[in-house]
């Protein structure tokens, strides 16, 4: 399993690096996400939380974990909570200044990373590699993994992750869709680039309306 990550990880990496390469300049945090292929979900979450720009401005340094879009499709019926809980979640993927795995403490205790909502978030490693990154919320079962790390930005770093991080208060969070539904929302994800949380709750409304 941990190999499966390990090679997973190196090809998420290799191909964010490609993209800036080929770009020939220096990107901002905002900008790695919006561009990056799997994560338009949480680009258009963003944007529609006035979050961008805080991971657009240079002048800051700041770690980011990013969900893959079906992260963000597996959590919806907390994204389609009111605007300022919808906030809370995002900002509990960022934590002040840049911070590269390499610089990680696995120690129990020290493994705790104060997000930028005020709550904190705790690292877990596996023989001292890290390897995933959850809150409160978040249960033992389904802990968000470090799908890639380490991708540099103007302003900070961001690691992708793939399940979306909970503060404590939404300890046990289903996701209240079916198999049917998820498939829909797995579907329109692609659809979903720049254009946020009323898209998503558009189409989630659509998938209801469907299976009633």
């Amino acid at each position: 399993m941990i190999m499966n990550m390990k090679i997973t990880a190196a090809l998420l990496t290799t191909f964010v690096a490609v993209v800036a390469a080929d770009e020939g300049s220096c990107r901002t945090i905002n900008e790695i996400v919006c561009d990056t292929d799997g994560l338009e979900n949480f680009c258009g979450l963003i944007q529609s939380t006035n979050i961008e720009d805080e991971l657009n401005n240079e002048n800051d340094s700041l770690t980011v974990f990013a969900p893959t879009n079906d992260a963000i499709s597996s959590v919806s019926n907390v994204v389609m909570g009111d605007e300022e809980q919808l906030r809370d979640i995002l900002l509990f993927h960022i934590h002040k200044g840049a911070l590269f795995m390499d610089s990680v403490d696995c120690d129990a205790g020290q493994n705790i990373l104060r997000m930028t909502s005020g709550r904190d978030s705790r690292t877990i490693c596996d023989e001292f590699v890290p390897i995933w990154q959850k809150g409160g919320g978040n249960s033992d079962d389904n802990k968000p993994t470090i799908l890639s790390k380490d991708i540099s930005a103007c302003n900070g770093v961001v690691h992708i992750i793939d399940t979306v991080m909970l503060p404590g208060q939404y300890d046990g969070v289903d996701t209240g869709l079916n198999e049917s539904e998820m498939k829909i929302l797995s579907q329109g994800s692609a659809q979903l680039r720049y254009t946020g949380f009323y898209a998503l709750v558009s189409l989630l409304l659509s998938s209801t309306f469907l299976f009633n």
